[in-house]
């Protein structure tokens, strides 16, 4: 999961992520665990091999924007500057760090359709 985190930052500080990190996370998680059980459950030869490759397109579009558009939102804003702040160790105290991580992601959720 920690690498599935850390692309999901990327996108985020591109601006281009359109929830907030965690619940793309979450929906990324759910739809590979539910495609997986699908396949597995589903007798080989009725099997759709298009099924995964559609199934990423879907929940990558429903997350992610093509490219940003106009000023970022402030919601934009919480995610991309959360995305990037472990860039910079030794900025906040893990006190101050958590308050912060805890605004920001109440700004993103907030804020995101």
């Amino acid at each position: 999961m920690e690498k599935l985190r850390l692309l999901i930052e990327r996108i985020a500080a591109a601006g281009r992520l359109t929830v907030g990190v965690r619940t793309a996370m979450d929906m990324i998680h759910a739809a590979s665990v539910g495609c997986t059980l699908n396949l597995i459950r589903t007798p080989q030869e009725q099997r759709d091999p298009a099924l995964p490759g559609r199934l990423r397109e879907a929940v990558l579009a429903a997350i992610t924007t093509e490219t940003p558009t106009g000023p970022p939102s402030v919601a934009q804003r919480a995610v991309g500057l959360t995305a990037v702040l472990d860039d910079v160790p030794g900025l906040y105290t893990p006190g101050e760090r958590a308050l912060l991580d805890e605004l920001l992601d109440r700004a993103a959720q907030s804020s995101l359709s």
